[in-house]
């Protein structure tokens, strides 16, 4: 239940900024600003997340949750556009699905990844620890076999219960080594996009249109 709490900030952030990103894209008519600003919040959220440990405030993860849903927000709906405005119109659908297929195939991925990371980081731990007089033998036979559930500390003394804390945030912490070089490498590549504007490559741009419009007027009152 606390965990479910804490993702609010992020769900209600990333819904609100993903409705400013639009706005802002519709009014200013580009989407490389709004790009590149999320891909910089979403960086600077998960190098937030490098100083979490099992004494982190709830004050520092809602924090960081509100920085990581303004990245998200800015980012998953203009990136789509981005896609959009460098095709042409008969290319539209294809774009879309090509997007949709590679953003859920990288999401698999990276559960995937992310899974093996923390899971061989605990079982370092635990095998660590299996030579240490720390835990019970019993207990780490325990987290060996539940390796994807929340451990049961009821029956640990408070050292105890803090030594597999630090365990769990170590292991995430490994997970977050990987995360935030990764979002490094988005934010530099976000400023290669070419901003054409919210028309295709084959659709005239906004001001051209315009001014086609203006002379086509001009020459029925000539006429």
């Amino acid at each position: 239940m606390r965990s479910a709490i804490f993702t609010l900030p992020l769900v209600l952030m990333q819904a609100s900024m993903s409705a400013l990103a639009g706005s802002i894209i519709t009014f200013t008519g580009r989407y490389f600003p709004v790009m590149v600003a999320g891909y910089s919040f979403w960086f600077a959220g998960h190098g937030m997340t490098l100083a979490w440990d099992e004494h982190t405030s709830d004050a520092m993860i809602v924090g960081t949750m509100l920085v990581l849903g303004t990245g998200c927000g800015f980012i998953f709906q203009p990136t789509m556009v981005a896609a959009q405005a460098n095709s042409r119109k008969a290319q539209r659908a294809v774009v879309i699905s090509a997007r949709n297929v590679i953003r859920s195939f990288g999401g698999a991925l990276g559960t995937a990844i992310s899974s093996l990371i923390i899971t061989n980081s605990l079982l370092k731990d635990i095998n660590a620890q299996a030579k240490l007089s720390n835990l019970p033998h019993s207990y780490l036979e325990y987290m060996k076999a539940n390796i994807y559930s929340h451990p049961d500390m009821s029956v640990l003394s408070t050292e105890q219960a803090a030594v597999v804390r630090h365990m769990y945030s170590g292991a995430l912490r490994n997970y977050f080594y990987l995360t935030v070089p990764l979002l490094g490498v988005c934010l530099v590549l976000a400023f290669f996009t070419k901003d054409n504007g919210l028309q295709c490559l084959d659709e005239p741009r906004a001001d051209k249109r315009n001014n086609i419009d203006l002379e086509k007027v001009l020459g029925r009152f000539r006429k």
